[in-house]
């Protein structure tokens, strides 16, 4: 859930400036649109821990359910935030281009989920898909996330491997929204800009 909320909130918040006119504001600022789309995704993430926080607490003391969840869980999770933060800021990259994406943050979303293992087991998927899905980085956090619970630590080749994962997965989405920034201004309504 956190997850989708990060990779929909850039794509809101340019589509929401697009709406009440202001969008030609960002790129006048004196700081980066990246920057700007940055920091509004981590105030989103911050709410969004807050609520599923607070949610986790009613669940797990009213159904008296418990949650494992260790430093390094935690820390891989964290650094999960980067590599969503990418997908997030491409997709705002095709909001600047088209007038409405979110069916499409909604098809990532929902692919995301499938690919995880959680509607559908590994075991159960083609081999083509299983081996396109350990390229990715949430997958591999996954499964690391899975050996940390059992072995209660995580190596430091596998904390890399998260980390650099994700580092370019949020590249990547640097790139692909430059692109699409790129040819708005070229192309698009924002020509003058």
């Amino acid at each position: 859930m956190i997850a989708s909320y990060i990779i929909a909130e850039a794509s809101a918040s340019i589509s929401f400036e697009k709406q009440v006119g202001t969008i030609e504001q960002i790129f006048l600022k004196p700081v980066s649109v990246l920057q700007i789309l940055t920091l509004r995704t981590f105030v989103m993430f911050s709410i969004s821990v807050l609520k599923f926080g607070i949610l986790f607490l009613i669940v797990s003391l009213t159904l008296k359910i418990t949650f494992t969840v260790t430093p390094a869980v935690l820390l891989i999770f964290l650094i999960s935030i980067i590599g969503f933060t990418g997908i997030g800021i491409g997709l705002s990259g095709l909001t600047l281009l088209f007038a409405k994406t979110a069916s499409f943050e909604s098809i990532v979303s929902y692919g995301l989920l499938l690919i995880s293992g959680t509607v559908i087991s590994y075991q159960n998927m083609p081999d083509i898909i299983f081996k396109i899905t350990r390229i990715l980085p949430f997958v591999l956090e996954i499964d690391i996330s899975q050996k940390v619970l059992k072995t209660g630590i995580i190596s430091i080749p596998d904390f890399f491997l998260v980390l650099l994962s994700n580092v370019a997965m949020f590249c990547l989405g640097c790139l692909v929204f430059q692109f699409f920034l790129k040819r708005v201004k070229r192309y698009g309504v924002m020509n003058k800009y």
